[in-house]
């Protein structure tokens, strides 16, 4: 074997090494910060979708169904369907835009969760409260196939962005979560108030962002072929959902 050939093996297999550790580095630091994560992705690009049963159907027609289907955001009892601003691959599925805080949006296949009053997309930043920047962003969406739905917001850039108040229902909660490591589903082990949630989250791991998930009576939940939720309604009535492509 030459020289140059030899050169050439040992650059490849030093790439190869590279990759490697690259690769190990990556799975050692992938670490969940929770018991109560029930999935969890520090690379979450195309691991995590949004299921608008309006554009995309049935949940339950889905072949190869997801690892891990849930609840998105608040189906309506009315004929409307989704709550809230609701964006299916650039197409716009709900125009009920509401006050709420937060924003869940793919882009590219990347999940980012938002303040509505901060939402960024392609470097501009839009205040979906504004109903000119709302318009704005929207025309954007569209052009970018965004997925997009609104809920409540828990935790916003790492405080807490929900009141303390008295004689707040107390649910089972499940949250898409937030932190500079990755991303992921978060389910509290006893029913708690929106503000206990966040509390007790803020304290345990510290998420970025925290999202609300519909439960109570649309407490849908599916990890492979295990039933997770307790749905006490018509599952027919169900709108929306978000995926998780466990890897």
């Amino acid at each position: 074997m030459n020289t140059g050939n030899l050169d050439k093996y040992m650059k490849f297999w030093m790439t190869l090494a590279m990759i490697f550790c690259a690769t190990t580095a990556v799975a050692q630091y992938c670490v969940m910060p929770s018991k109560n994560l029930i999935a969890w992705d520090c690379t979450p690009m195309d691991s995590v979708a949004l299921h608008v049963v309006a554009k995309d159907g049935n949940i339950w027609d889905r072949r190869p169904a997801p690892n891990l289907a849930v609840t998105g955001t608040y189906s309506s009892a009315d004929r409307f369907g989704i709550e809230g601003l609701a964006i299916r691959n650039g197409e716009i599925i709900s125009h009920r835009f509401q006050s709420w805080d937060g924003v869940f949006m793919i882009h590219r296949g990347k999940p980012q969760i938002f303040n509505s009053t901060s939402v960024q997309l392609l470097g501009r930043k839009f205040n979906l409260k504004n109903k000119s920047s709302r318009d704005a962003f929207i025309a954007l969406a569209k052009r970018q196939s965004v997925d997009l739905i609104q809920s409540h917001l828990l935790i916003n850039n790492g405080r807490i962005d929900v009141r303390d108040q008295p004689n707040q229902p107390k649910f089972k909660r499940r949250l898409l979560v937030q932190t500079d490591a990755g991303y992921g589903l978060y389910e509290t082990d006893r029913p708690k108030t929106l503000f206990e949630t966040a509390r007790d989250m803020a304290a345990e791991f510290a998420p970025h962002m925290a999202l609300n998930l519909d439960m109570g009576a649309y407490d849908y939940c599916m990890k492979g072929a295990v039933n997770c939720g307790k749905l006490f309604v018509d599952v027919e009535k169900l709108t929306n959902f978000v995926f998780f492509e466990t890897r």
